[in-house]
């Protein structure tokens, strides 16, 4: 997948949700491929999304809204893992590692804005959707 920083919003919502099984401590690292997609966890397991991450381009990843999850640790960019050495593509992506500490339905909004003073609003955004069972 190609992409492209400024595109423009890409708040993505999902009509008919497809459901991933639940992990047992961790997900999968989750990707902009599993937005709208209803994700089981177990309670207090990690979460982990993996999200496309520009150098130098002065925009960051923050959480814009949270249902039940809070943030593990603080937001991250890392090597990609799953890129194979000269392959097309970014080389790194903002690891963001959530908890969901209870049962219920959570969600979060990831928003990549501008650095600095003011922020502004978001150029890409991405809901993801968990369903907490013990």
């Amino acid at each position: 997948m190609n992409w492209v920083p400024g595109i423009g919003t890409m708040a993505l919502a999902a009509s008919g949700l497809a459901t991933a099984q639940p992990a047992a401590g961790t997900t999968d690292v989750l990707r902009v491929k599993d937005v709208g997609r209803l994700v089981f966890v177990k309670p207090e397991s990690e979460i982990r999304i993996a999200l496309p991450y520009s150098i130098g381009s002065n925009y960051r990843w923050q959480i814009l809204s949270a249902k039940r999850v809070t943030l593990a640790a603080p937001i991250t960019t890392i090597d990609d893992p799953d890129r194979s050495v000269g392959a097309p593509g970014l080389p790194q992506v903002a690891l963001i590692r959530l908890r969901a500490p209870s049962s219920g339905t959570a969600s979060v909004l990831l928003g990549e804005v501008r650095d600095g003073n003011g922020g502004g609003n978001a150029s890409n955004s991405y809901r993801f959707r968990f369903r907490v069972v013990p």
